[in-house]
């Protein structure tokens, strides 16, 4: 029986999230802004070149906003799984939450001229993980939204039509199997989705998160037992990652890499939500109030950065200034007002749009820690 009332980790606000969602978008700020956006070999200096080539791991910050939105949504689905307005109330949520900012974003990139025809119907449809060799490229982050969405569409009815004593092993055999799906996509051509797009081969983090959440509502109660379990996470993620180094588990173009490349990840994430939530730690997260700013407006910062990038990079063809490639400097300039004036655009959009949605939204009517 799922009593998670009784459980002292679990609170109504839990700032700590917040903090790990700030760390995972400025990780996705990071890498957008050097890697994804330069090639590091263009430097002549050694020092940038490394520097750049490192920001690569902030792409994994979509992979914590993962493990976060299957640790959350699956305790709302956990704590209201016997109410007789069980689906109605968590979609309508989801949609005034998502959908709004979404369409904004869409609208934008069509006055733009950045998106048009059958490319419009993929993204209102969720779809862009899926299309990745439709002719309409998309845009970035978009990917990344349609896996959300996609999870969303099946995990409610998951959560609850399978036998609550089914639940835990159904997540972990997730865990274990989608490295081997994964495995079996990137030797047959990725005949069942890119890697690390394809929400069924990475499943796996909204797994982990979910059984965060079910462990939390049945026998990982004391904040000693959550700093152990935290613990014992982390360090077999980073003792996978040492070990696998030398076997290309870090390079997607191995089959090591694009089998396990996340894994450790994984383990190190829900290590971090564990810790986040014991109170002496959680207590410590709560005061660190910039980055819980940018989990504020995490949704919004990912959804629209880009389009400041783009912005900055129209302003540059036009005036004929350098290219960003082999110009370290211009490169930081164009990463810091591209993303503060992404971050004043997000900030008005969670407080003055967003945030209308947000007040309208039905809520549901049993108290849940999770749902706050």
């Amino acid at each position: 029986m799922l009593q998670q009332s009784q459980n002292g980790l679990l609170q109504r606000h839990m700032p700590g999230l917040d903090v790990l969602r700030g760390i995972a978008i400025l990780s996705v700020l990071v890498y957008h802004g050097f890697y994804w956006s330069a090639s590091y070999r263009l430097f002549p200096q050694v020092w940038v070149q490394r520097f750049v080539y490192l920001t690569v791991f902030g792409w994994l910050g979509v992979n914590l906003f993962f493990v976060l939105s299957g640790f959350l949504i699956t305790g709302i689905l956990l704590d209201t799984r016997q109410n007789i307005t069980y689906f109605r109330p968590f979609y309508i949520r989801r949609i005034l939450r998502i959908v709004p900012a979404y369409l904004f974003c869409i609208a934008i990139l069509l006055v733009l001229g950045k998106m048009h025809g059958s490319g419009l119907a993929i993204c209102l449809f969720y779809l862009t993980n899926l299309m990745t060799l439709h002719p309409f490229v998309g845009y970035g982050v978009f990917w990344s939204l349609s896996v959300e969405e996609q999870f969303y569409a099946v995990w409610p009815a998951i959560v609850r039509f399978l036998p609550i004593r089914a639940f835990f092993p159904f997540c972990i055999s997730l865990v274990v199997v989608c490295p081997v799906l994964r495995l079996f996509s990137f030797s047959h051509a990725n005949v069942l989705g890119d890697v690390h797009m394809a929400t069924l081969l990475i499943a796996d983090n909204f797994a982990g998160g979910a059984i965060l959440a079910y462990g939390l509502r049945t026998w990982l109660w004391r904040p000693m037992h959550a700093a152990i379990m935290a613990g014992i996470l982390v360090l077999v993620g980073l003792t996978t990652i040492a070990v696998g180094y030398r076997f290309g588990i870090l390079h997607r173009d191995t089959a090591t890499g694009a089998a396990m490349q996340t894994t450790p990840f994984l383990l190190i994430f829900c290590g971090m939500v564990l810790f986040a939530l014991i109170p002496s730690i959680a207590g410590w997260l709560a005061k660190r109030r910039v980055l819980q700013f940018f989990g504020y407006i995490s949704y919004g910062l990912y959804l629209y950065h880009l389009l400041f990038f783009d912005l900055y990079d129209w302003l540059v063809s036009r005036s004929l200034m350098p290219a960003v490639n082999g110009r370290f400097l211009i490169l930081v300039l164009r990463f810091i007002l591209s993303v503060v004036l992404a971050i004043g655009f997000s900030w008005l959009s969670r407080r003055y749009f967003e945030a209308y949605f947000l007040r309208v939204r039905s809520r549901p009517k049993a108290s849940s820690p999770a749902a706050s």
